[in-house]
């Protein structure tokens, strides 16, 4: 049940980092040219690497999902996965209970938005500068900043980052789960319509 508070980290490192490297190193090495000399559109090009990097995501949490059963069963007894997932409803005041792999996909998918927002913002940042240490440490940074509550005001909490993880609003209350969807929503949108945009225009003359 806690494995994507074990494991979050890397998966968002191994995002960041792929994000950061898929196009950048294109750009770094001059392999982009050879792309777009075939008769493929700039878009085609960036969707093909964008899908590739959510495939690579879904791969990665499968891969964690399934090395977590293993060890886990290893370790307790796979007849423990039979236990249901047991939490506390803040909201209603009550106790949930649900079975493990519906609980896990659901927060699987809650923390959707939040792996889709870092690896257009990773691919962003890979466009716009070949740097990839700092592009790598900036993704990493907003990751961090998500994490501090402090920050948190009036002001602050309509910001992506602080609504793309929507994993920490469940079993509290369906108003802001649903904000924090509109916000991601939004966000994912505007973010790639802006990737798209620096993509298509991008002067390779010089690489």
């Amino acid at each position: 049940m806690k494995i994507f508070d074990n494991f979050d980290i890397i998966i968002i490192f191994i995002i960041i980092y792929l994000s950061c490297t898929i196009i950048s190193e294109e750009f770094h090495n001059g392999t982009i040219k050879n792309l777009l000399t075939k008769p493929h559109s700039r878009i085609k090009i960036l969707l093909s690497k964008t899908l590739t990097n959510i495939l690579i995501i879904i791969l990665t949490i499968t891969f964690l999902l399934i090395f977590q059963y293993i060890f886990g069963g290893l370790l307790f007894g796979f007849e423990s996965y039979s236990l249901e997932a047991i939490r506390y409803n803040h909201f209603s005041q009550s106790i949930e209970t649900m079975n493990l792999l519906q609980y896990m996909l659901t927060v699987a998918l809650a923390k959707l938005p939040m792996y889709l927002l870092l690896s257009c913002i990773s691919l962003l940042f890979g466009i716009i500068t070949n740097n990839i240490a700092l592009n790598i440490l900036i993704s990493l940074g907003l990751y961090i900043i998500s994490t501090i509550k402090f920050l948190i005001n009036n002001i602050t909490q309509y910001l992506f980052i602080y609504n793309w993880d929507i994993s920490k609003y469940l079993f509290t209350t369906d108003i802001l789960i649903k904000q924090s969807i509109v916000i991601s929503s939004i966000s994912l949108l505007l973010i790639f319509s802006l990737l798209m945009i620096i993509f298509k225009n991008k002067d390779i003359k010089n690489i």
